[in-house]
């Protein structure tokens, strides 16, 4: 079962890869302090996070998915 959702996230004409990295860190923290937003980004993109183990490589999976993309290797 395919369990890809649709972007929610507009990536700029010229990414910066520090800026993803960033995002991603962010969203990391944001998740771990329960913030709202976070916490429903995501569960948009990534349906089996577990806040006690959610670490940076799942948030910037999170990231590459809301750009549109399956993974973050494929963002870069």
């Amino acid at each position: 079962m395919n369990r890809r959702s649709l972007p929610t996230r507009t990536l700029a004409d010229r990414p910066d890869l520090d800026q993803l990295k960033r995002q991603a860190k962010e969203l990391l923290d944001a998740f771990r302090a329960s913030e709202r937003d976070a916490i429903t980004e995501v569960t948009d993109h990534y349906h089996d996070a577990d806040k006690a183990t959610f670490a940076l490589h799942d948030a910037q999976l999170v990231i590459a998915r809301a750009y549109g993309f399956e993974s973050w290797p494929k963002l870069k």
